[in-house]
Order: structure tokens, then C-alpha cells, then sequence
């Protein structure tokens, strides 16, 4: 059996598995329809003159007892088969010829994913289990296959056919796109070695938790902005009416990020995250103030918050006409002489590196 089709059903069995309990329990669904059902029991009884009963018993109730106590130890059987994924793969989806076990688990086939990291609150502790951030479009790793004569690896993600790559020295590289993973989900990947004339030697099974990194990178201006404000900002976009679709991938992020905010403002997101404005607010845009006092120029720009200042850069330009040149300084602490030889200003904020 196809072990994704395993991982699918222990998936549907266990949520079935409060059904299935309140089925045999007392008062639960069997003694309900016993009582609705005693008199046609009877009359079948009558029709066939059979009233041994099914089960050997003398009358319908010692039939309902026995039948309910078969189930409860038949639904234990099977939490046992299914207890963890791995549990479930070896027991449900392992085949048999005459000769052999066929696609024995070989659970030294191991994945090792880029910055990968153990599942937290994991119990599978027989399957590989991590989570794995995809880097920009793709999920990448290697795979250990020390099986003697192993040349290539199939690979399997979420019981589709992924790719083939050779084994090279007991090392597979891997490269899975992020479109055909679930990114925050489960994903299961299934390995199976095959020798040079594709024949199948072994096979292993993988739980992978594909998340995004915590930042788009590549943001214009080389600015990192964090998924989860995107995701936030997403959120109070689609609120406010914009109908843009909801960033899934590394790319989707990126192009939320780099692109105007999808509601008329002018700026891109990324532009909103690092000035610290809101990306609902179409008016609201990094503006700076000059206001004069005894000849000298002082400077202020919105908005400028405490958490802002902490994590942002913020540089004060001053020219002596409009062509420039332009000369720098710190805009929270400009030196005096600075504003008073200059006559035109401009503030400047990026993040802290």
C-alpha cells in the first residue's frame, strides 16, 4: 500500500475515532439502535428460525453485548496499528511476496534539510520529523542512502512523484519546489532507493513541517521585512477591501512586499514597514517638518515612535541649494552648525543592520 494512502488514512481514522468510541460506549449509538431495532431482529428471527444468534447467543441482547465488545477490542487493535506514523507505515503499507518483505522500511534513509529543526511537541519519534524553512522557491537538502548498490532516490512529496536524483558516495541532493510543498502543514515524503537498473532496494518515510523563513530578504532596497507583518498586513489590507491574493510562497511574499499596497497607496509595503506607517492608511506617508528658531533650522519627521527609533536609522541630509552636493548626519542628534550652514533638508530612515 501506497504509504502516503497510510498517512492519509490514520489522518481520517483517528478523526472518525470519537464516532467510533461513542458507538460502543453505554448508551451510546449501538444500544440506541438496539432498542429501535429489537422487534425486527425478532420477526427475522421468526422468518429464518435461526435464534442461536449470530454470535451463539440466546437472545438479542447477549447478540448487541458481544458485538460491542468484539468492536472495543478491534478499535484498540487498531489504535495500536496506528499509533504513530511510522507506526502506521510499517504495519499497514508494507507489502509482502513470496520471498520478502517489498519496500522494508530502511529508516537509515534520512533527509537533512537547510536549517532544518526538530518538530516541536513531535511524538513520531521513528519517521525523520523536522521543520524546514523554504528558502526563496525551494526546500533543499540531501538524504543519506547507505544502501549497497543504490544509484538513485525517488522522492515522493504528498504522494506525487517529485523528482529522481542520483546517489552519489550514499548522498542524495534534494531541491523540492515550494508549490508542491504545504507551507505551515505536514508534509509527507516518501524515499525509495533504486539500484542502476531501477529496481527498488529500499525505501524510508519523512514528516517535514514546511515553513517560511521569518523575512523576505529581497525586498527593493535590501531591506529584510518579517513574513509575519506581511501576513498581519495581508490581513488589514483584505479588511479594508483590497482583493490582492494571499501571499503563500517565498515569491508571493516578495512581490506583496515589493509591489504598491494594493488599496491606491503609491508606496510599496516594504517602503510602509521600514518608514513605520500604516499600509491602510493612504494619507499617511513618511513626511519630515522644518520649522525655524533664531535663524536656525529644526528638524522632525512623522511618524517617530520610541519602538521606531530603537530598531531604524535616521539620517538628516542637508545641501545649500537643491542640486546639492548633499552632506549627512545623524538625524536624532544633528550638530547646530550643521542646520545652520545648509538650507535644505531631507530625512532619510532604513533599518538598523
Amino acid at each position: 500500500m501506497d504509504p502516503y494512502f497510510t498517512f492519509k488514512l490514520r489522518e481520517r481514522y483517528f478523526a472518525t475515532r470519537p464516532y467510533l468510541t461513542d458507538m460502543v460506549k453505554a448508551g451510546g449509538l449501538i444500544d440506541q439502535y438496539k432498542v429501535k431495532l429489537a422487534a425486527s431482529a425478532r420477526a427475522n428471527d421468526l422468518r429464518w428460525n435461526n435464534r442461536i444468534g449470530f454470535f451463539g447467543n440466546a437472545e438479542e441482547t447477549g447478540d448487541v453485548d458481544t458485538l460491542k465488545q468484539f468492536l472495543t477490542r478491534r478499535f484498540a487493535w487498531l489504535d495500536r496499528q496506528f499509533a504513530t506514523v511510522g507506526c502506521a507505515v510499517s504495519n499497514v503499507s508494507e507489502t509482502v511476496n513470496a520471498s520478502a518483505l517489498r519496500y522494508a522500511r530502511k529508516k537509515e534513509i534520512v533527509p537533512t534539510f537547510t536549517g532544518a529543526s526538530p518538530t516541536p511537541g513531535s511524538v513520531e519519534t521513528d519517521v525523520a520529523d523536522v521543520t524546514a524553512p523554504i528558502a526563496r522557491s525551494a526546500l533543499t537538502g540531501t538524504v543519506a542512502v547507505p544502501t549497497s548498490g543504490a544509484a538513485s532516490l525517488d522522492v515522493y512529496v504528498n504522494g506525487r512523484f517529485a523528482s529522481n536524483v542520483p546517489v552519489s558516495s550514499g548522498t542524495a541532493s534534494l531541491s523540492i519546489p515550494a508549490a508542491s510543498l504545504v507551507p505551515g502543514g505536514t508534509n509527507f515524503f516518501a524515499f525509495v532507493a533504486k539500484n542502476a537498473s531501477g529496481g527498488d532496494l529500499a525505501k524510508n518515510v519523512a514528516l517535514v513541517v514546511a515553513s517560511l523563513p521569518e523575512v523576505v530578504a529581497e525586498a527593493d532596497g535590501g531591506h529584510d521585512v518579517p513574513i509575519a507583518w506581511l501576513s498581519d498586513a495581508w490581513d488589514d489590507l483584505a479588511a479594508a477591501g483590497s482583493t490582492a491574493a494571499r501571499p503563500v510562497s517565498y515569491d508571493d511574499y516578495l512581490a506583496f512586499a515589493t509591489n504598491a499596497s494594493p488599496i491606491g497607496k503609491s508606496v510599496p509595503l516594504w517602503q510602509d514597514y521600514v518608514a513605520g506607517t500604516t499600509p491602510t492608511d493612504v494619507d499617511e506617508l513618511f513626511t519630515a517638518d522644518i520649522t525655524m528658531t533664531n535663524d536656525t533650522a529644526y528638524i522632525s519627521w512623522r511618524p517617530d515612535r520610541p519602538d521606531l527609533r530603537a530598531t531604524r536609522v535616521y539620517k538628516l541630509k542637508g545641501a545649500s541649494c537643491l542640486e546639492g552636493p548633499w552632506a549627512e548626519t545623524n538625524a536624532v542628534n544633528p550638530p547646530a552648525e550643521f542646520r545652520q550652514t545648509n538650507s535644505f533638508f531631507k530625512v532619510e530612515v532604513e533599518l538598523q543592520k
